[in-house]
């Protein structure tokens, strides 16, 4: 912000669906947004850095400081990070590249929080150096002469640091920094339990050994046996995995039709009226086999056809678990000291927070921080997917937090 306008700088946009493999696209203009007259002009400069995205910005006076981000230089083919800072005076709308000393500076990065300090000094919070390569630290940048300073900050009670930072922007209040980020669960996992050899046989069977010393010992004896084990002797297992079942032998019944004889000699055995038409060839021991296998065989059949029903209907398709966003809060009032040092306080969150999100707009209200917009989506998989139609958010929250969680 700047006066009653609204300072537009760089910025990125997905690739067209065709044709494929497109990098991002990244911009290099300047924007004006009046809010009284409420709309838009671009500014046209003959000096602008490349174009840029991921950057951080703050209006100090006439300039608005702009570092890091992704840049896309003329003779470049991708993108590339880069810890440049560059300064625009909003007066003429000029750009100038700041000279920094040579010593230590922040790593080239994308996403990091910017905030002013006071009028000579801006603090840098995290950002991201790439895919797996996530920053917590912080830096600051003092402003007096012609060439700026970074000084490194130490950071302590970094056990109460959010997960990441460098997708999440912070908001500063009073002497604090306010960073949105997902709640941590409150157990903290579970503690590993330790227990000493000595503590092993304590409860164990009589005659004093050790479980792990008897355990041994049975093992030792079972190898020995094996051992002596002749390899062409096959073992008896009937009875240990069940029974075979007799084989069913129908009782010739006794009559005019059990006694005849056909003309060719053959035997006819009669006929048993209590279970129908058995005949031997369908009564031994392998068609009752064969009938088994065949219920078997539909019984799987018809698990297979219900599970892929309940597939087609969704019923097994997992849930994506929803997080929220809780309160961190970084203590910044010693950063200016000869030894500067930030502080994160333990939090104290009600998860009753927004839904998850990232790359949302963060600012201070009255007696509120307000919190527009973002994409719901993980951080890790940014730049990966193809329908954003569903991530992007267009909501507002109005956050306030009682004195006792500040």
């Amino acid at each position: 912000m700047f006066f009653l306008s609204a300072v537009l700088f760089g910025g990125w946009a997905y690739p067209p669906s065709y044709p494929l493999y497109q990098s991002w696209h990244l911009f290099d203009e300047l924007h004006v947004y009046d809010i009284p007259e409420n709309r838009w002009r671009c500014v046209v400069t003959a000096h602008t850095p490349p174009p840029t995205a991921g950057h951080s910005a703050s209006v100090i006076g006439d300039w608005m400081i702009v570092m890091g981000g992704l840049q896309k230089t003329a003779q470049a083919v991708h993108t590339e990070r880069t810890n440049d800072v560059w300064k625009l005076h909003m007066r003429d709308w000029t750009w100038h590249k700041q000279p920094v000393e040579d010593g230590p500076k922040p790593s080239v990065r994308f996403g990091q929080t910017q905030v002013v300090v006071d009028e000579k000094n801006l603090l840098i919070l995290g950002g991201s150096g790439g895919p797996t390569l996530h920053y917590c630290d912080a830096w600051l940048l003092n402003m007096n002469g012609d060439v700026w300073k970074w000084k490194k900050v130490e950071i302590e009670g970094k056990n109460h640091e959010p997960r990441n930072i460098w997708s999440n922007p912070g908001c500063k209040i009073g002497d604090k920094v306010m960073v949105l980020n997902r709640i941590r669960n409150s157990d903290g996992g579970r503690p590993i339990a330790y227990y000493p050899k000595t503590t092993w046989g304590e409860g164990g069977g009589g005659g004093g050994r050790q479980p792990a010393a008897a355990a041994a010992e049975d093992r030792r004896t079972a190898r020995i046996d094996m051992a002596q084990r002749r390899p062409d002797v096959d073992e008896n297992v009937n009875g240990r995995r069940g029974t075979l079942r007799r084989r069913w032998a129908p009782q010739q019944e006794e009559g005019e039709e059990g006694r005849s004889r056909s003309s060719e000699g053959v035997k006819i055995k009669g006929l048993n009226n209590s279970s129908g038409m058995n005949m031997a060839a369908f009564n031994g021991p392998d068609f009752s086999r064969q009938q088994e296998s065949e219920k078997m065989r539909e019984k799987r059949l018809a698990r297979l056809l219900k599970v892929e029903e309940n597939l087609t209907k969704g019923a097994y398709k997992r849930e994506k678990k929803t997080h929220y966003l809780g309160m961190y809060l970084l203590d910044i009032s010693n950063v200016l000291s000869d030894r500067p040092i930030v502080t994160w306080l333990p939090p104290n969150n009600l998860k009753n927070g927004p839904e998850e999100a990232m790359l949302y707009t963060l600012v201070e209200g009255n007696s509120e921080l307000i919190m527009f917009g973002g994409i719901k989506n993980d951080s890790g998989s940014l730049g990966f997917s193809v329908d954003l139609s569903s991530q992007i958010s267009n909501t507002l929250h109005f956050i306030t937090a009682p004195s006792y969680v500040i």
